[in-house]
C-alpha cells in the first residue's frame, strides 16, 4: 500500500505538470525548467538532501559514520537523484532519447554503487542496501496490517514476512517517471515481471499464515497490482498524449 501511495503521487505530479503544461503548449519547457533553472534546481537539490538525511539518520547513527563521511554519503545520493531529474528533463526536451537516458540511469547506480563501497566498505555498503530493502519491507508490512484488522500477523508472522519480501527484490517496484516513457510492451513486461515473483511470494506465505489470513493477502496483493497496473497506464496515456517521441 505504501508503495501504491508513493507511485500515485509521483505519477499525480508528473500528470498535474503535463495537464498544465498541455494548456499552454509548454510542456516541454514546463518539465525541463524543473532542472534548467538555477534557482529551483538548487531548491530541489537541497528538499531532497533534507528527506535523505532523515532518511538515512539511523544507518548513520548504527554504522557510527563521521561528520565527514555522513555528509559524503548523503551528498553521494543526493546528487544521484538530481541526476535523475535532469536525465528526465533532457528527454522531455527532446535532447536524448529513452534508451539512452535509461542506460544513463543504470551506469550512474552503478557508479553509486561503487562510490558508497569506497566510502563505507563492503560490509558497509552491503549494511545500507540490507537496511534500505528492510525498511521498504516494513512499510509494506505496517500498511497490510491496518487493512487485515483483526487478521493482522503476529510477531513471529510478520518476522518471517519480513524475510520473504527481503529474499524477493524482484517483487518491488522501483520504476519512477523516466520508465514511463518506456513503450507499453517493455512496461508490460517488467509489471509481469514483478508481478510474477510477487504471486510465488503469496504462496510461501502458506506456510505460516491461516487460511483465512491467506486469503486477505491474495486479495490485498491483486489489488496492490491492479492499482500498479493503473497508475502505469495513467502515466503513459498522459505521456504519450501530450508529448510525442
Amino acid at each position: 500500500q505504501a508503495e501504491v501511495l508513493k507511485l500515485r503521487g509521483q505519477v499525480g505530479a508528473l500528470r498535474q505538470e503535463l495537464s498544465s503544461a498541455a494548456k499552454t503548449n509548454s510542456f516541454a519547457n514546463t518539465l525541463a525548467n524543473l532542472v534548467s533553472d538555477p534557482v529551483r534546481k538548487e531548491l530541489a537539490r537541497v528538499q531532497i538532501q533534507q528527506a535523505l538525511k532523515v532518511r538515512y539518520a539511523a544507518f548513520i547513527q548504527s554504522q557510527k559514520l563521521s561528520p565527514a563521511t555522513a555528509e559524503k554519503l548523503v551528498d553521494l545520493i543526493t546528487e544521484n537523484e538530481v541526476a535523475k531529474k535532469e536525465r528526465l528533463a533532457a528527454v522531455v526536451r527532446g535532447e536524448t532519447d529513452v534508451a539512452t537516458a535509461l542506460q544513463g540511469r543504470e551506469s550512474s547506480q552503478m557508479e553509486l554503487n561503487a562510490q558508497l563501497q569506497a566510502l563505507l566498505g563492503e560490509a558497509g555498503a552491503s549494511q545500507l542496501g540490507k537496511q534500505e530493502l528492510a525498511a521498504g519491507a516494513f512499510m509494506l508490512m505496517m500498511g497490510i496490517n491496518s487493512q487485515l484488522g483483526d487478521l493482522a500477523l503476529n510477531p513471529e508472522q510478520s518476522r518471517q514476512f519480513l524475510e520473504l519480501v527481503a529474499g524477493a527484490p524482484e517483487a518491488i517496484v522501483r520504476e519512477d517517471e523516466l520508465d514511463m516513457f518506456r513503450t507499453k510492451e517493455e512496461l508490460d513486461a517488467i509489471f509481469q515481471t514483478r508481478f510474477d515473483r510477487s504471486q510465488q511470494m503469496m504462496e510461501q506465505t502458506g506456510a505460516f499464515l491461516s487460511p483465512e489470513q491467506a486469503a486477505a493477502m491474495g486479495v490485498l496483493n491483486s489489488n496492490y497490482w491492479n492499482g500498479i497496473r493503473t497508475q502505469w497506464s495513467l502515466g503513459q496515456q498522459f505521456i504519450y498524449s501530450t508529448f510525442r517521441r
